[in-house]
């Protein structure tokens, strides 16, 4: 018998070092709803805020993980006491829920008035319990036996606490900096004791089993610097940072903002695209969350003052610590107003442009009473070309509060769910499930529901609007729920599908204490790194795919998450986004849904396409510009890519084409819309001097339009751009192919593409202007030492650019790669349009780079190697001994002398 009980407690043991092995066995399939039932949410999110915050879902929580932690599923059922008193349920394994679902003749939940009151004392010690368990069960038989614990005091001194006051204590309150007794100071110990600080311990744990018998005070005196908290407790004032450490941070932080007011845009600041994105077949449809609160309602003019709309918070959000993007300010669309069909019509275009496929609008209603229905309504009137874009609808069915946070708490306007009103909200959804606009799984309307486990027998309001459904004539409902508050089996409640909504179920570090200056000394609120989230929701797609349940699972992604302006100074703050991470994001969300989601079923969601107050938002604005919409267009590209057919259009041509003469144009063609005008300029360029093409295409050009470009421009050469390097990488590949065909000269040309050139140049003024050629190519024939020719209205300084400090310290390091370290940044062609000697950019050609080391393409105006290599050219050429030199227009007899020098 005794090797019997040593076997029971190791085979415990091994469960909580694997526990992977019970987690699964514990949620058997049918009896998750019954376990669910028994979780009391409301309950479980008052007393374990962290559960909230954490945005997961309370019963799966508890039935994963929190049971093994010693949490409580509701007030009338006790973890540690029913794991403890019925051993057969600690021994195995399986949650303790589930064992009392099974053991109906086992029903005590709770200690009664029969039961021990050593008994947490004892379950300190039973090994049969989870370790974490266990050790809580120790920590709370301490504090409750240190008579230095009062809960008198405790609930009396802290009102907001709600459940057991010591499990408070020892799970948040201690960390909050809350007293146990009047005879015990947090803080103050804390701070007298540096040890116990760092270590991590519990202050009054840490007392009772040390502190105590080594001498230390329980309540030391208050220091200099401590100031008095709103209910007299005694808190330490801002340890973050000196006073002079301060100042310089609010220094940093206001020269940063009074350079955006200025005009100054970051790095990676993208403007519009002239040109829209292809978008392939088989890619997913990227639907974005869209969000109708920005214009005024009776509602809001009540609760939040007249005139209130999102707007309101976005405007008056503060930065929170040195490098915190606050306040965040839209770009081309302005503080728009939904009222207005032309800003939703240039919303829509704007999406379609860069490759967003539809709107996930955010319907909002309340037992009969819709809110923030002017826009959607606005959208359904709509049958003008600028309307027609794809939709569907997400129904955000949580109370309103106060808090921004779907709360039991500060309710505006509370969800009442009941069987008539399953049936009047869908009758209202199926306005618009009749669209033709409206988007559909084979044939089925789709319907996202954000919380469906809060609605009470959400299994059967599925039933009844599937049956409505019929009724109306359609081939049914494809219901879709978000693993908001961490919801993940749709299955379970009737549901087809479930679909990622970040930053819902994203769990990373808090980088708070991790070197950041802070402004707000106060400052309540959590800080994640956005690259981190970007990792691990990468990581956990793989997973889902390796457990197969990928079928019907949606990838969603956000392009940064900051909600500082709907709490101040308590925001959630997911810091260090960029266009570029959201991209590495989006494309691996994207490339996830090819491989994983059948056809007809590929969606990627973006939260959001404009939740301002969140900082999750597509639109352009003052800081990024287009950027987050250009990286939509970037795994677009991706995705459109045309590479093979392409190639063998190049391979063709390499085989038929050979050199005419010893000058050459490396052209790169953004977009086929700019082919005719670069052949009209190239066709002025030939009527000069003799000169041949090298012609660099985008992988994502059709076969015929660049038949067509050969057919007008023919080209000796053609080279196939990936989406990385701008037109710099394609330029690189060319230089290659024209040193190798043995050309003497050359010219650096590209057409448009963006609205915002950096200079006034075009490929019209630099091969398209006879006077232009002229002039450069008497600069080359006047003197063998010059290696590069300008305009002289195209050059710039490195001082001259506030944007370019980025790319000056990437040219440094370039120059350190190949020999230049030191070398003078020479002033550089603002456009990236120049006139070269093959023999003066040998260095260029020798560069230890090839495609893979460019970033992707995100229209940015800095900061990439591509635009730190493209203004280095005047440097290589210098540093391979020759010249650089410009022009302006010159008389045409004086020019034309330049042939016999040049061609003999």
């Amino acid at each position: 018998m005794k090797d019997l009980e040593i076997a029971a407690v190791a085979f415990g043991w091994l469960r909580w070092i694997f526990p992977e092995a019970v987690k699964f066995t514990n949620l058997i399939h049918p009896e998750r709803t019954s376990l669910r039932r028994l979780v009391d949410a409301e309950y479980y999110y008052r007393v374990y805020p962290d559960i909230v915050e954490a945005k997961v879902d309370a019963a799966q929580h508890y039935l994963e993980a929190g049971w093994c932690e010693g949490r409580n599923p509701s007030e009338g059922f006790n973890t540690l006491w029913y794991l403890h008193i019925h051993h057969d349920a600690a021994l195995s394994g399986v949650n303790p829920l589930l064992h009392y679902l099974r053991c109906p003749e086992k029903p005590r939940g709770a200690p009664d008035e029969f039961a021990s009151p050593d008994w947490i004392r004892d379950a300190a010690t039973n090994l049969t319990l989870p370790p974490i368990a266990r050790a809580f069960a120790a920590n709370y038989d301490l504090v409750s036996q240190s008579e230095m614990f009062h809960a008198e005091f405790y609930q009396a001194r802290y009102p907001d606490v709600f459940g057991d006051q010591i499990e408070h204590y020892l799970r948040y309150g201690w960390r909050m900096g809350y007293d146990p007794g009047p005879d015990f100071s947090t803080n103050r110990y804390l701070d007298a004791n540096p040890d116990v600080r760092e270590a991590g311990s519990i202050p009054l744990i840490h007392f009772v089993k040390f502190g105590r018998r080594e001498g230390r005070n329980p309540s030391p005196p208050p220091s200099s610097t401590e100031k008095k908290r709103d209910d007299g407790s005694a808190t330490p004032a801002n340890p973050r940072s000196s006073v002079s450490e301060a100042a310089e941070a609010y220094r940093s932080q206001y020269i940063t903002q009074v350079e955006i007011a200025a005009g100054r845009r970051a790095p990676q600041y993208a403007p519009l695209s002239l040109h829209s994105v292809q978008v392939s077949a088989d890619d997913p449809a990227i639907l974005a969350f869209y969000l109708p609160q920005f214009h005024p309602i009776a509602e809001n003019d009540r609760w939040w003052g007249r005139g209130f709309t999102e707007w309101t918070n976005v405007s008056k959000a503060t930065a929170q610590f040195v490098g915190h993007y606050q306040p965040r300010l839209p770009g081309e669309l302005g503080f728009y107003d939904l009222r207005l069909p032309e800003v939703m019509a240039r919303q829509i275009g704007l999406a379609k442009h860069y490759g967003v496929s539809g709107f996930c609008f955010h319907y909002y209603w309340f037992d009969g009473h819709r809110l923030l229905d002017r826009p959607l309504e606005l959208f359904l009137s709509q049958s003008a070309i600028e309307f027609d874009f794809p939709y569907c609808l997400c129904w955000a069915n949580e109370n309103w509060t106060r808090r921004w946070d779907g709360s039991e708490h500060d309710i505006l306007i509370q969800q009442i769910h009941t069987h008539l009103d399953y049936e009047r909200v869908f009758k209202d959804l199926s306005r618009f499930m009749g669209d033709k606009r409206y988007i559909r799984v084979d044939g089925m309307p789709v319907i996202l529901v954000y919380r469906p486990t809060i609605i009470p027998d959400v299994t059967n309001m599925a039933e009844i609007w599937r049956k409505l459904a019929l009724k109306a004539g359609l081939p049914g409902l494809y219901l879709v729920a978000t693993n908001a508050f961490g919801f993940d089996y749709p299955e379970e409640i009737g549901f087809d599908a479930v679909c990622q909504f970040p930053p819902h179920a994203v769990h990373v570090r808090r980088v708070d204490e991790t070197g950041l200056q802070f402004l707000n000394g106060d400052f309540s609120g959590k800080i994640y790194d956005y690259g981190e989230a970007v990792n691990a929701n990468l990581k956990f797609l793989q997973r889902i795919g390796e457990e197969g349940r990928h079928r019907d699972y949606f990838a969603g992604v956000m392009p940064a998450w900051d909600n500082e302006a709907r709490k101040p100074g308590n925001g959630q703050v997911f810091h260090n986004s960029t266009p570029q991470k959201f991209r590495c994001w989006l494309g691996g969300a994207v490339e996830w849904s090819k491989n994983n989601n059948p056809a007809g079923r590929r969606f990627v969601f973006v939260n959001a396409w404009n939740e301002w107050a969140e900082g999750a938002y597509l639109e352009p604005d003052r800081k990024f510009g287009y950027a987050y919409l250009s990286a939509v267009a970037n795994v677009r590209a991706k995705g459109a890519s045309n590479d093979p057919t392409l190639s063998c259009i190049a391979d063709r041509l390499a085989c038929s084409r050979k050199p005419k003469g010893r000058m050459v144009l490396c052209l790169h063609v953004f977009h086929e819309a700019s082919t005719e005008a670069c052949a009209a300029a190239i066709e002025i360029a030939r009527s000069v001097m003799p000169c041949d093409v090298i012609l660099s295409l985008p992988a994502f050009w059709d076969e015929g339009a660049a038949i067509k470009a050969v057919d007008l421009m023919d080209p000796v050469r053609i080279v196939i751009a990936s989406h990385r390097g701008r037109d710099v990488g394609a330029f690189l590949k060319a230089l290659h192919i024209a040193e190798n065909l043995g050309y003497t000269l050359g010219c650096k040309l590209h057409s448009q593409k963006l609205e915002e050139p950096s200079g006034s140049q075009s490929i019209e003024s630099m091969v398209g202007n006879r006077n232009a050629i002229e002039s450069a190519m008497a600069e080359f024939a006047a003197n063998a030492s010059v290696g590069l020719v300008a305009p002289l209205t195209a050059m710039a300084s490195w001082s001259d650019l506030s944007e370019t400090e980025n790319s000056q310290r990437a040219a440094r390091a370039i120059l350190a790669r190949i020999g230049l370290e030191g070398a003078k940044l020479e002033d550089f062609v603002a456009d990236s349009m120049f006139w070269f000697r093959l023999s003066a950019v040998t260095k260029a050609t020798q560069l230890p780079f090839d495609i893979s080391d460019f970033e992707p393409d995100l229209d940015a105006i800095d900061g990439t190697l591509a635009h730190s290599l493209d203004r280095l050219f005047p440097t290589l050429v210098v540093g391979s001994g020759y010249k650089v030199s410009n022009y302006a227009t010159v008389s045409l007899p004086r020019a034309r002398s330049w042939t016999k020098h040049l061609w003999g």
